[in-house]
């Protein structure tokens, strides 16, 4: 028997992580959400049992680089993993003199370092499913607001990550790809809809010849 292909989301919630899960169990695959709060990945577990039955749930925090290694030692036991979505954005509407540096330092963190941390854990996993690497990123990265500084540096650094990422990724056979989304995400949008991002989310896992989508 086939063994079925598995998506782990990273950062999964009721707009984006749920469309992408949505979408790609119903394209065969099994999808493991990851985030913070239990109650609210039992919420969405619940909603995605209405398209498959393969959804499991794991609680870390992409900050707490202890927890999150043991969750995914978890996780590397029991499944193997052929794409993971990096879905994780700490939004916070401040300008740069009002931000503490702690806070900034927790900012970069899981909005930039996570995406790192998880590569590497993952690094044999993904090698031996020729796996892909998908990153949620923003439009702030090409044009920053001031009112939400932290985000518009993080997300730019975000971009230079994957860009790195794809270069070192490239002779392992692990495709990476950064879709920018340009505008707030929402259900009355056609082009900023969720399942509209979870689409092309689909259209770069399939096609993997572009790195980079700006909508």
């Amino acid at each position: 028997m086939r063994r079925k292909k598995v998506l782990l989301i990273v950062g999964a919630g009721s707009r984006v992580g749920f469309a992408a899960a949505k979408k790609f169990i119903n394209e065969g695959f099994k999808v493991l959400l990851l985030s913070r709060n239990q109650d609210n990945l039992n919420i969405l577990k619940g909603e995605l049992l209405k398209y498959g039955d393969d959804v499991a749930t794991y609680v870390a925090d992409v900050s707490d680089e202890t927890n999150l290694n043991q969750t995914l030692d978890i996780i590397s036991k029991n499944h193997k993993i052929d794409v993971l979505l990096y879905n994780v954005a700490r939004i916070v509407q401040k300008d740069i003199l009002e931000e503490a540096s702690g806070d900034l330092q927790l900012d970069y963190h899981a909005n930039v370092i996570g995406l790192q941390l998880l590569v590497k854990r993952l690094l044999k996993n993904l090698t031996e499913t020729k796996g892909t690497i998908l990153v949620t990123g923003g439009g702030i990265a090409l044009s920053p607001k001031p009112a939400y500084a932290s985000l518009s540096m993080t997300s730019a650094a975000l971009r230079s990550m994957v860009n790195c990422l794809e270069n070192s990724l490239k002779s392992k056979n692990i495709f990476i790809a950064l879709l920018m989304i340009n505008h707030r995400i929402s259900e009355d949008s056609s082009l900023h809809h969720p399942d509209k991002i979870a689409n092309t989310f689909w259209g770069l896992y399939n096609d993997k010849s572009v790195h980079e989508v700006l909508m």
